[in-house]
């Protein structure tokens, strides 16, 4: 059972679709697509880069090594990669803490809304 309020991975059953809205979107931190989970147009992906060391694979340019994480803002589903490379169109579209930065996306989305504009 899911409490709200806490985070979830995304689970096997899930994750061809949740890779499937985020392939399908490769630019951007903030995605058009609804998330698998809930339906809602809430996913949301977000880099930090580790290591600056500029490198192409299979054609596509990278900054360097780093970690990303996508979420939906709404059911709080998320997926971590913990070792990856940031694409070189990243920019940071908020600051978030290194010391902040855990394995769920908390401290990200915490940057994120007060990021956005007030309602």
């Amino acid at each position: 059972m899911i409490t709200e309020g806490t985070w979830h991975e995304t689970d096997g059953e899930l994750h061809p679709s949740w890779r499937k809205a985020f392939n399908e979107e490769p630019v951007g931190a903030d995605l058009t697509s609804p998330c698998p989970s809930c339906g809602r147009q809430t996913l949301h992906r977000w880099f930090r880069l580790d290591f600056a060391k500029p490198k192409t694979i299979l054609g596509v340019d990278y900054s360097g090594h780093g970690r990303a994480w996508e979420w939906c803002s709404h059911c709080r589903t998320f997926e971590h990669y913990m070792d990856g490379f940031v694409p070189v169109w990243w920019d940071e579209p908020y600051s978030v803490s290194s010391d902040a930065l855990t394995y769920h996306p908390e401290a990200i989305e915490e940057a994120r809304r007060k990021s956005l504009p007030p309602v």
